[in-house]
């Protein structure tokens, strides 16, 4: 929230395979929602920085499960209010089944996207938790309400803890999203965590994060390396060849 330009800026990503894309619509800054209850957010060493806490939230994750499900020491988040994300999902190819959620997943073309095939748009909400949620309720298949959207897409679900829910693709395997199911008493709008790692590369340059969030759960050595640096003692490679150095 604190690094982004004032000014409304579009950020774009997706899947590895480019199955699912998705947009974040990021409002000016006057019109970015201030999130209930946060501390105000420092922007530098200087404790009078501290500005007014709004969403975006650009988020380290330290939380073990989070860590797990995405196999990365950290997992770092864009925390945005549902109705900014919108997504495109490619169909699935007929050869493609669909059996009790089991899927069988096929090989991938990267330059088969979901611009230039077959594909439908959804709401974020109906995108990233195959149920109806409890805030921001949804339009359901009326004629077979246990059929989720996106059942003829490539996204897939799991419900990693009570109310709370990953999404990724199934076919390239890049995690998502982050859903937690907030109760209708939550003063929380429905917000989305959306992978910073998979944004595209312009969009990344746009953004850093501005806090930590589970430190508690954190690995000390990850915690360390993420405030100190590595001292510069860690070789750099310029690729993943490991015959030569970055010069320092």
């Amino acid at each position: 929230m604190a690094f982004l330009p004032k000014e409304a800026t579009t950020l774009k990503g997706g899947c590895f395979c480019k199955a699912i894309r998705y947009t974040i619509d990021i409002p000016s800054i006057e019109d970015r929602q201030l999130v209930p209850d946060a501390l105000p957010t420092t922007i530098s060493h200087d404790p009078t920085s501290a500005v007014s806490t709004r969403f975006p939230l650009v988020s380290l994750d330290h939380c073990e499960s989070c860590r797990r499900t995405s196999g990365g020491i950290v997992q770092c988040w864009a925390i945005c209010p549902a109705d900014w994300i919108h997504w495109r999902f490619l169909l699935r190819d007929q050869d493609d089944e669909i059996i009790s959620g089991q899927e069988t997943v096929s090989n991938f073309k990267h330059d088969e996207n979901v611009e230039e095939n077959p594909h439908i748009t959804l709401s974020t909400l109906d995108a990233v938790t195959p149920r109806t949620p409890k805030k921001g309720a949804i339009k359901r298949d009326t004629s077979n309400p246990s059929l989720s959207l996106t059942a003829h897409t490539y996204i897939t679900h799991v419900n990693s803890s009570p109310d709370a829910y990953r999404s990724f693709c199934a076919r390239c395997g890049t995690n998502l999203t982050f859903f937690y199911d907030r109760p209708e008493s939550s003063l929380m709008p429905p917000i989305v965590d959306i992978t910073v790692g998979s944004l595209d590369p312009e969009s990344l340059e746009k953004i850093r994060p501005d806090r930590h969030g589970w430190w508690d759960d954190g690995t000390e050595w990850v915690k360390k390396l993420l405030r100190e640096g590595d001292g510069g003692v860690l070789i750099r490679h310029p690729t993943g060849r490991i015959n030569n150095a970055v010069d320092s």
